[in-house]
């Protein structure tokens, strides 16, 4: 039988190339993991966001960002009351403070305001 012996700087550079493997194996896990998530997540497209109504879409996007009503209404400069009226739909929010929602919210202006007509589309239908 034929014996392998190692010198030091053979084992140094064995030792070393077996973490190298074992670190590429568990970055090749974690991006298979993550793409996994990524692919399970839906982005919310165009349509979901549109059939959502104005205060919803607020609420929620206000949510996602870990906002408080009155953390948003500070920032748009408003009375936490008046956020709340704008989620529950009791209220809807002036053109300026459209856009400040948008900005703040990350929203497109566009969403915001097919939201908003939406809602008045649905309130006509009910008279």
């Amino acid at each position: 039988m034929k014996r392998f012996v190692f010198s030091g700087t053979q084992l140094i550079n064995l030792f070393f190339n077996i973490g190298l493997l074992a670190l590429l194996v568990i970055l090749l896990g974690l991006a298979i993991h993550c793409a996994i998530k990524y692919l399970k997540d839906k982005p919310q497209t165009i349509n979901s966001i549109k059939s959502k109504s104005l205060g919803e879409l607020l609420k929620g996007k206000r949510i996602e960002m870990k906002m408080t009503q009155e953390y948003l209404a500070e920032q748009v400069g408003v009375s936490r009351q008046a956020v709340s009226k704008w989620e529950s739909g009791n209220a809807e929010p002036s053109m300026s403070n459209l856009i400040a929602i948008s900005k703040i919210l990350n929203i497109a202006t566009d969403d915001l305001f097919s939201s908003q007509s939406s809602i008045k589309k649905r309130t006509r239908e009910k008279e």
